[in-house]
């Protein structure tokens, strides 16, 4: 046990806010190399959760969402200074994503609920590792 911290969990199936930029708060990911951090949510509809983490450059990072069917969420990952995608894969929204990273960095992995996938939330599981 021990072996990875989750500084905080948002697990709210609250309606989100439209037209409230910023109304989903980022949770920071921390790493103990070689173990991936495993992380879970609920997601609405059209709902984001947002998780940050810091990254070097060269270092080989490994993305996965698990427990929801299809393309029904999907994660982005982006470069906190710059707001660019890391790639146009991570651009698009897919549900795994492996490759290094470009630069020193704080990153976001942006988990998006896509619209038109029921009404039901979703509770997905992320697993992020850094190698």
């Amino acid at each position: 046990g021990g072996a990875f911290k989750i500084t905080s969990l948002n697990a709210s199936a609250a309606a989100p806010q439209s037209g409230s930029p910023g109304a989903a708060v980022a949770r920071q990911l921390t790493f103990k190399v070689g173990t991936p951090t495993q992380v879970s949510g609920t997601l609405v509809p059209g709902g984001t959760d947002l998780y940050e983490f810091h990254g070097e450059p060269g270092v080989f990072l490994d993305v996965r969402l698990s427990g929801v069917p299809g393309r029904s969420v999907l994660l982005r990952i982006v470069d906190n200074k710059t707001g660019a995608a890391v790639d146009a894969r991570a651009d698009a929204g897919t549900r795994a994503w492996t490759g290094r990273l470009s630069a020193a960095s704080q990153y976001r992995i942006e988990v998006v609920r896509q619209p038109d996938t029921g009404a039901e939330p979703l509770i997905y599981t992320m697993a992020v590792g850094l190698k």
